[in-house]
């Protein structure tokens, strides 16, 4: 059940959760079809990783970084292994062999390069994050190796990469005019799950991949499933039509605290609360006087 840890833990990163634990027949419907579905207030937005109009849950089942962060540092994901410089301004990755985009394109150097310098094309926009200050260039060294330059030295410089986004991967094909900052044509992705179905401010499907390099997913199908916070949402819980509902990223909660606990007062509701994961910053513009 490795991926659905994993998927549970990206979906679950925002905050406090409610997972259904029993044995409603909605719910048990929904395991023997291997779906989960939760509850969320919001569309899934543009599902373009390279701008940030979406949805970071939702786009983390989609695509993915070269390294990942954990609580034990930094480990490898699309990149099997890496090399830094002695001065600390270069970072070689060694790309898997094994990972094609959803629409069956080679993940490679060349898209590794690509979708970098789309990000960095449009650089202002990503500004508080500070590797994107810093990338002077990428170099591929062969099919499977790639080179990062950065202006000057940058310790966290694994730890930015392996944010949900800027720097996750969509396929060249998806590319419009040779960048993302004005859209993309379709949202394909290395990750464990690929778009499904999308009816705006209604429900959004995500499919299993079955030619994910990783351990395959054991839910075939997530559906979010739009609806308002409050009553509606508690119902849809109550009901077992939906599994679980959360916090996601752009901070709107499903159900109220009250919600929360007559749900897992009922004893077939388990509520979660995850470490907080976001910071919130005021930024001086020191370039304006």
């Amino acid at each position: 059940m490795k991926t659905l840890s994993k998927m549970s833990a990206v979906l679950f990163a925002s905050g406090i959760i409610l997972a259904g634990c029993g044995s409603d027949k909605a719910l048990e419907q929904q395991k023997e079809d291997k779906q989960l579905t939760y509850t969320t207030v919001k569309d899934i937005g543009d599902m373009n990783p390279h701008l940030y109009g979406g949805s970071m849950s939702a786009e983390s089942m989609i695509y993915e970084p070269l390294v990942k962060n954990t609580k034990e540092g930094i480990k490898p994901l699309l990149a099997k292994k890496w090399d830094i410089s002695d001065d600390g301004q270069t970072y070689t990755f060694h790309l898997r062999d094994d990972v094609k985009f959803h629409d069956g394109t080679p993940f490679d150097a060349n898209a590794v390069k690509k979708n970098i310098d789309a990000v960095q094309s449009n650089k202002d926009l990503h500004s508080w994050l500070k590797i994107s200050t810093l990338i002077d260039h990428v170099d591929v060294i062969d099919k499977n190796t790639v080179s990062i330059h950065l202006t000057e030295p940058y310790q966290p410089a694994l730890a930015e990469l392996a944010m949900p986004r800027p720097y996750v991967f969509v396929s060249p094909k998806d590319f419009k005019d040779g960048t993302t900052k004005d859209g993309v044509k379709n949202f394909d992705g290395t990750g464990p799950y690929k778009m499904g179905e999308h009816q705006k401010d209604e429900s959004a499907e995500f499919i299993a991949n079955d030619a994910y390099w990783g351990d395959q997913p054991q839910i075939e199908k997530v559906k979010a499933k739009v609806m308002p916070a409050g009553e509606t949402s508690f119902l849809s819980m109550k009901k077992g039509e939906t599994n679980f509902a959360f916090t996601d990223d752009r901070g709107t909660d499903s159900l109220d605290q009250d919600a929360l606990k007559q749900l897992e007062d009922t004893g077939s509701y388990k509520v979660s609360q995850s470490v907080p994961m976001n910071t919130k910053m005021i930024v001086v513009n020191s370039g304006q006087t």
